[in-house]
């Protein structure tokens, strides 16, 4: 983005010059940045303008520049590209005026736009504002954890023999031999494992103390001898306590045929995002 960001500032220091022998009201010239949460939820971001004063918007994500919805009766767009606007109003704003401006990301998101109220302030202006999304982290991941909930609600023990997973041997529960790898580093700690195994499947369940905020292992990998592969499992499942702080249950599915009965291994649980994870060598049940 620092080659658009450039050609945009040169524009207005261009129309700075230009406009600069003509008069108009002292005001102290501001260069901010902001994070918009891309939905209609959020109150708009406030952008102060001033006629003969450009105000440049430099987005971060990609955005529609051929989609600017704005009063252009009052409002003059300079210039829109894929990550910036420049801006200014035909004339003073009332004091009470407030114009909407939006703008629409093209990149494909959830967060499809973000909206702006464009007003006037006596003594600043905004002439350049750095806008960044809001990753919507931990408050999307609460609501997707409550859809999955209601959804596990309606589930019942016909669901599971339809399925396949309650085969005719039954499930037993097993102990099995595990290590958790100490890294006091990363705040997490390991304090149990139990095995659940069906004749196509093991599921490993760990007990976890999660001490240094989010963690949502996105990713299990295995770690087998040299020479003979890793692999990923097949299926994870977090106790919601673990997406903040606190102590829960990490489920991992290990489908039969991706390590031999007895054949030691290293199972690592990673939050892709924070890099955060927690390594247990083991033993297959």
């Amino acid at each position: 983005m620092a080659q658009p960001a450039m050609l945009a500032l040169a524009f207005v220091l261009f129309l700075a010059d230009v406009a600069g022998a003509q008069p108009s009201p002292v005001r102290e010239h501001r260069q901010r940045s902001v994070t918009v949460a891309g939905t209609l939820a959020e109150p708009p971001q406030e952008i102060r303008v001033a006629p003969r004063m450009p105000t440049v918007l430099l987005f971060e994500n990609r955005i529609q520049g051929d989609a600017i919805e704005v009063d252009r009766t009052r409002i003059r767009v300079l210039d829109a590209g894929e990550h910036s606007i420049i801006l200014e109003p035909l004339s003073e704003l009332g004091r009470e005026e407030r114009l909407m401006l939006r703008v629409l990301f093209a990149d494909g998101k959830a967060q499809a736009q973000a909206s702006f109220v464009l007003v006037s302030h006596p003594t600043e202006v905004d002439t350049r504002v750095d806008i960044t999304r809001r990753d919507p982290g931990g408050e999307a991941c609460q609501v997707q954890l409550a859809e999955a909930r209601e959804r596990c609600s309606q589930l019942n023990p016909a669901h599971f023999i339809r399925a396949g997973w309650l085969e005719g041997g039954g499930i037993e529960k097993t102990r099995i031999n595990a290590k958790f790898q100490e890294d006091t580093s990363n705040g997490l700690r390991g304090l149990s494992f139990t095995g659940y195994r069906a004749k196509s499947w093991v599921v490993l369940e760990f007990v976890v103390q999660n001490e240094a905020g989010p963690w949502l292992p996105r990713e299990a990998l295995i770690r087998r001898a040299a020479g003979a592969g890793n692999s990923k499992a097949r299926a994870l499942a977090v106790d919601p306590l673990l997406l903040t702080t606190g102590q829960g249950s990490v489920f991992v599915e290990v489908a039969k045929g991706s390590v031999n009965t007895g054949e030691s291994f290293v199972l690592v649980l990673r939050d892709t995002v924070n890099g955060r994870s927690l390594t247990i060598s083991m033993t297959a049940p």
